[in-house]
């Protein structure tokens, strides 16, 4: 609309100077035709000439403020129609993240305890990384984590547990607010169980657990599992100015089930152990997330 308005003022202007101009010449001509050539009207004519030069070049300038004007005026509309049109809340971030672990640990221990070591604390803990993105209130997690080991210890002999744990969420906001999420969400996890074992020296026995971790002074076997997991993410925006970048602070619960079990590796092959541990049966997580790119930046 600005940009037509600036159009047909120049419009007019124009036609006015150029009507002006013509009447004026029109007079002129008829002097100048019956002075036969008298240099006044010439000058007259000149000065007239120079005047409505000048009248133009003003009526330019004029017209390329308004346009500058109205020019501020259309950015100043589409930033507004930007924040109004364009969804903030989808965005790409990055995050770190912790975790406290419930772990299955029951047939593991029971064998540790027969063995005379004392059990390991199923509670386990866990730091990492991923990264988020979310579109059209779907909202999507990857993520990788260190589990740290925990321990159990007898005389010359010492037992740890502990892994690393890769999993992919997909959640869908269910109150779409400017500042608060939650979703329920589902995905896959992909986990490495690790039992280390040291002794100061080596162990002769016909325990298919001592056999199965004895034949070296240090030694770690391990299993790799493939799990379904499902939950709920709350999410709150720790800043929202602007619509520009943003932290987020979220807080989350799960659950992880076993979809396909892996074994553990058999140093001897006639030792079969099976300790059957569940390195993650459920969770509570806390992540803080930085918004790398908006959508409004687009």
């Amino acid at each position: 609309m600005a940009i037509e308005k600036g159009n047909v003022l120049l419009k007019i202007l124009s036609m006015k100077y150029l009507i002006l101009f013509f009447f004026v010449n029109l007079s002129l001509v008829n002097a100048i035709a019956q002075e036969n050539g008298n240099s006044h009207f010439k000058n007259l004519y000149n000065r007239n000439l120079k005047a409505l030069e000048d009248s133009i070049e003003k009526s330019e300038a004029k017209y390329r403020r308004f346009m500058e004007t109205e020019g501020r005026k259309m950015d100043s509309l589409k930033h507004v129609y930007t924040t109004m049109t364009v969804d903030p809340r989808n965005h790409f971030s990055i995050y770190i993240n912790t975790k406290y672990i419930v772990s299955n640990f029951k047939t593991f221990n029971e064998e540790l305890e027969f063995l005379g070591f004392s059990p390991i604390e199923n509670k386990l803990s866990s730091f990492g990384y991923g990264f988020s993105k979310r579109k059209n209130r779907f909202n999507h997690d990857i993520e990788a984590s260190i589990i740290l080991s925990k321990s159990s210890s007898l005389k010359n002999e010492k037992v740890s547990v502990g892994g690393g744990y890769f999993n992919y969420e997909l959640g869908y906001d269910l109150l779409n607010l400017h500042r608060v999420h939650l979703y329920p969400q589902i995905g896959l996890s992909y986990s490495q169980t690790s039992i280390d074992y040291v002794i100061d020296s080596l162990i002769t026995s016909q325990n298919p657990f001592r056999q199965a971790l004895s034949a070296q002074l240090s030694r770690r076997i391990s299993k790799r599992d493939i799990g379904f997991n499902y939950g709920a993410q709350l999410e709150y925006y720790l800043k929202y100015s602007d619509y520009k970048s943003a932290c987020i602070l979220s807080l989350s619960f799960g659950f992880d089930s076993p979809m396909i079990s892996g074994k553990f590796d058999r140093i001897n092959p006639k030792a079969v152990y099976d300790p059957k541990i569940q390195l993650i049966t459920s969770y509570v997580e806390i992540k803080l997330k930085y918004i790398y790119s908006s959508d409004v930046f687009k």
